[in-house]
């Protein structure tokens, strides 16, 4: 059965479908830490560009974390920057269709959208095996899948550990990418494997082909041992509580440099 490459809400689906995008509202910091929509009627549409801040009525600097949204709000400029308009790129490199990884993908995929976060998976497998090997960047698969890096604000890189290394699929999808292709992202790196004498595979292997893409930051990521994770008849990932709290540690830093990205803009800047 074929599978398409690229899917949103963290599945594999049928290409370019996906969950549409709900209408991003301002968010107003309360007293409580909570974000509910201003009475003041929302920006017009030419003031609410994805990966940058917009007009907001805030009356501290927060971060709140709701199940509809996340929101950082700077009161020195009063700019409030919407995880609605954000968009997440999670790439696999696993190379089987049920495995650990994927699940574990799936599962970041699903604790972003919560977030309000825009969220679309590249299965590295899924791509033509030709066209990725001997780089073929014109062929719409690779090109869409390229695109959707492209347009992210955020990208998480989630990969097996072969032979002390990080997967070669997901090296050659990286090698098809521009030579910063990374340039202005916030970078999670996660990894799966089978011994603990693999948990440095991702900063000497890993972080230096994200740096030289041009990443603006790429965080401190987690390795998960095989034998701690569960991959239950849905397809879905169990993982202790202990765990779970590891991986929120390293999320919710990815999740906070992807929204003070819209704030590094001048406030006329962030509204052109």
């Amino acid at each position: 059965m074929h599978h398409d490459p690229i899917s949103a809400e963290g599945h594999v689906g049928p290409l370019g479908k996906g969950r549409s995008q709900a209408e991003a509202l301002p968010l107003q910091a309360q007293g409580d830490g909570r974000c509910d929509p201003p009475d003041a009627a929302p920006p017009s549409p030419e003031n609410r560009l994805p990966g940058r801040a917009v007009a907001g009525t805030a009356r501290r600097v927060t971060s709140a974390m709701t199940t509809e949204s996340s929101v950082i709000v700077d009161e020195r400029r009063g700019l409030c920057y919407d995880a609605c308009m954000s968009g997440i790129a999670i790439i696999t490199g696993s190379v089987t269709a049920r495995s650990k990884t994927a699940g574990l993908a799936a599962r970041i995929a699903a604790r972003l959208e919560r977030d309000g976060f825009r969220v679309t998976t590249v299965h590295v497998r899924d791509l033509p095996a030709e066209d990725v090997l001997f780089g073929r960047v014109d062929s719409p698969a690779v090109a869409q899948a390229a695109r959707v890096v492209a347009e992210a604000d955020g990208v998480v890189i989630a990969t097996p550990v072969y032979k002390a290394s990080y997967t070669g699929a997901l090296k050659a999808f990286l090698d098809l990418l521009p030579q910063f292709g990374l340039a202005g992202k916030a970078v999670l790196p996660l990894a799966t494997g089978g011994t603990i004498a693999h948990v440095l595979a991702i900063d000497y292997g890993l972080r230096p082909v994200l740096q030289s893409l041009g990443a603006r930051h790429v965080l401190a990521g987690l390795f998960l041992l095989d034998k701690a994770l569960r991959l239950g008849e849905d397809g879905l990932l169990e993982i202790d509580d202990e765990l779970g709290s590891k991986l929120e540690e390293v999320v919710a830093p990815f999740v906070d440099s992807v929204l003070r990205a819209g704030l590094a803009l001048p406030p006329r800047e962030a509204a052109a």
